[in-house]
């Protein structure tokens, strides 16, 4: 928690001159990288990331690449977590928040105040926690084959593309909370804790299944790294 709150010393400078209750673009912080990634922050040119170059603290909206087995870990600020490993891309499309008060932003891990997400997730792997999110937030991820919009859940999403036959293969799963996702059909599924669902096929129709969530699939907690 300490480490969290001096990476993002630099966003809550800049933003304290502001009257709590105004609506600011929420902040995000990188902990670590590993492997070939490239960020683009809004309005800059992308930018090849190393090590030694963590933490580093953005105000509005990012695009991240990485390339396969590499992979990066965000904490933002609206309380929540994002790791995300390649190959592919994500991007944070939308990112607002009201202007919480400092004093308590700093005194509990909850989210402080009301915020709006919007990910576009292309490929690759990614685990977010937004289980200290305010229930009246939102946390939406667009995606190539639909929509999820989750509420105070641990999830993950893994998407593979072969672009030689355009099929996805994809899987989404809940490991606490509730994640919603809408497919490109307008159908819905919602899953709880313990779901997991696997699709395949095109993009417009894909064949998809909700059952129990697989061995494999049950360390998404663990994989998220620690902020001492």
């Amino acid at each position: 928690m300490t480490r969290s709150i001096i990476a993002f010393a630099p966003w809550l400078l800049c933003i304290c001159s502001l009257a709590a209750g105004e609506r600011v673009h929420g902040g995000l912080t990188l902990h670590e990288v590993n492997g070939q990634v490239d960020l683009k922050k809004l309005g800059e040119d992308v930018a090849r990331l190393s090590r030694g170059e963590v933490p580093i603290t953005t105000m509005g909206l990012i695009e991240c690449e990485a390339s396969y087995g590499s992979s990066v870990f965000f904490t933002a600020s609206n309380r929540s977590a994002i790791y995300f490993e390649g190959s592919g891309s994500f991007a944070v499309e939308r990112f607002e928040q009201v202007m919480p008060e400092l004093a308590k932003w700093n005194a509990d891990k909850v989210e402080p105040s009301q915020s709006r997400m919007i990910l576009n997730f292309r490929g690759g792997d990614l685990i977010v926690d937004n289980r200290n999110m305010l229930e009246s937030s939102q946390f939406l991820v667009e995606t190539p084959l639909g929509r999820l919009t989750t509420k105070r859940a641990l999830w993950q999403m893994q998407i593979l593309f072969d672009p030689r036959s355009q099929i996805f293969d994809f899987t989404i799963t809940c490991a606490e909370g509730r994640v919603l996702f809408t497919d490109l059909q307008g159908q819905q599924y919602t899953l709880r804790m313990g779901q997991r669902l696997a699709g395949v096929g095109s993009r417009t129709s894909p064949s998809i299944e909700v059952g129990e969530k697989t061995e494999r699939s049950r360390g998404t907690d663990a994989a998220l790294p620690r902020l001492g």
